[in-house]
């Protein structure tokens, strides 16, 4: 089969084709007293959280989802009439501390009123229900996400409690499993956060009850990751400072972010930025130790674009500069917001390299098959949904002297990660995560090599 014509590119299957309703999924799996309520038909059930099922191995969201199961008389009498009775039940099984209602493309169609129907499930029960639309045809995974934080960041007690100086709250990290690389990615930012002179109060989301993230309102600054720059208005009217950065992957990107943060919460500079050379200085040390050893090469990466931007200064860093980027969402910013995070720490993508936005699955294998046939690339960094046809990391060539083999690194990061598993610290944030990462390609390009 050929290659989708470039009027039809927009509409093939992509290479990272997760909406909204496993974005929301995803954010309620976050928060562990947290229940999604799906108003799907029969069919729709494990829509949100088959994903999320294989992704994450510590924790199984089917545990904390229920379904309406509306059929064709349900939908011809009113299906809307199920989702009381269905709040009200599974309340009573879980005793969450917040009930999430969303909806099947269909049930949205159809023309109910599914907001009303939620408004008076929550006079019901005394938790909290509130309704975020679920539609499969707008939107991208980051999307649904989002307006989950929405909703609980409209529940946290901001007038209730007094901002505490020195306090910091992290907005729009992307939490998916309660493996130890997020573990670990939340202990980086807060030895980061350190490093400028403040304290850690909470992180929304982190896999935190209800009641903890709470906290967040004693921040006296909300630090808001790229994640959730689309609701820093809506943040600014809590009364806390509101701070954008950009993500701290990377070496250059991780010092861009530390001196963004002493600029705009008034740390001593001067110091910072030697904290910041000594932290980064480490981290290097370690790195030639696998920098030493690639004598040539390049890399392909597939991230959401501001994940993207931090991975290209890490395996620049390298020596692996990458020939292909696929930006894996639709609604983080695109090719723009890329090159302008890595602007940031005064990096560029080399002027050879493709850059593909929302890839179609053929766009993006095709051009990891072309980079990995033209033997440049020797490492490819991106999530299971592109890596899933790399089952090993290397390709035989067949020539006139007998078969010729190239070696590559296939590393799967980010959502979806089956495949790969954390049971020990393994962030991507922070000088840490460099090395983690670096050690993982050591692993993947050399193991078994006398």
């Amino acid at each position: 089969m050929g290659p989708p014509s470039a009027q039809l590119e927009p509409f093939a299957l992509k290479a990272h084709h997760y909406g909204r309703i496993t974005g929301v999924s995803m954010a309620v799996h976050s928060i562990p007293d947290a229940f999604l309520l799906l108003h799907t038909g029969v069919g729709c059930k494990y829509k949100a959280a088959a994903q999320l099922s294989v992704h994450d191995w510590a924790r199984q969201p089917h545990r904390r989802e229920g379904w309406t199961e509306a059929g064709d008389a349900a939908l011809i009498r009113g299906a809307v009439e199920r989702i009381g009775p269905y709040v009200r039940s599974w309340y009573d099984r879980q005793q969450p501390g917040l009930i999430i209602v969303s909806t099947a493309s269909h049930l949205e169609m159809a023309g109910e009123d599914i907001a009303g129907a939620v408004r008076q499930a929550d006079a019901t029960v005394p938790c909290p229900v509130r309704y975020v639309h679920g539609l499969g045809f707008e939107g991208d995974l980051y999307d649904g996400y989002r307006a989950v934080l929405s909703t609980v960041i409209d529940e946290l007690p901001w007038t209730d409690v007094k901002p505490e100086k020195g306090h910091v709250a992290v907005v729009g990290y992307p939490f998916d499993r309660y493996e130890s690389d997020h573990s670990a990615n939340l202990h980086q930012l807060r030895n980061l956060l350190r490093e400028v002179g403040q304290e850690l109060t909470a992180v929304l989301f982190s896999g935190q009850p209800t009641g903890r993230l709470a906290a967040a309102a004693r921040a006296e600054t909300l630090l808001v990751l790229p994640y959730a720059h689309s609701l820093a208005d809506q943040l600014a009217t809590t009364g806390r400072r509101v701070v954008k950065t950009d993500l701290p992957v990377g070496l250059r990107c991780t010092t861009a972010w530390l001196d963004h943060l002493a600029r705009e919460l008034g740390a001593d500079h001067r110091k910072v930025a030697a904290s910041a050379r000594r932290l980064a200085g480490y981290a290097d040390q370690e790195l030639n130790l696998l920098r030493t050893r690639l004598t040539s090469g390049r890399s392909a990466v597939f991230a959401e674009t501001p994940l993207a931007a931090g991975l290209t200064d890490l395996v620049s860093g390298l020596g692996l500069d990458p020939v292909l980027v696929g930006l894996r969402d639709r609604s983080l910013g695109g090719a723009a917001a890329f090159r302008r995070g890595l602007a940031q720490a005064d990096l560029e993508l080399r002027p050879d390299a493709v850059l593909l936005e929302d890839p179609s699955l053929w766009s993006a294998r095709a051009h990891l098959r072309d980079g990995l046939r033209e033997r440049q690339v020797v490492a490819v960094l991106g999530s299971a949904a592109e890596l899933g046809g790399l089952t090993h990391g290397s390709l035989a060539e067949q020539t006139a002297h007998g078969p010729r083999i190239h070696r590559f690194a296939p590393l799967i990061l980010g959502f979806p990660s089956s495949g790969h598993h954390a049971v020990q610290s393994q962030p991507t944030y922070g000088y840490g995560g460099a090395v983690t990462i670096a050690q993982r390609l050591l692993d993947a390009l050399f193991s078994g090599q006398a």
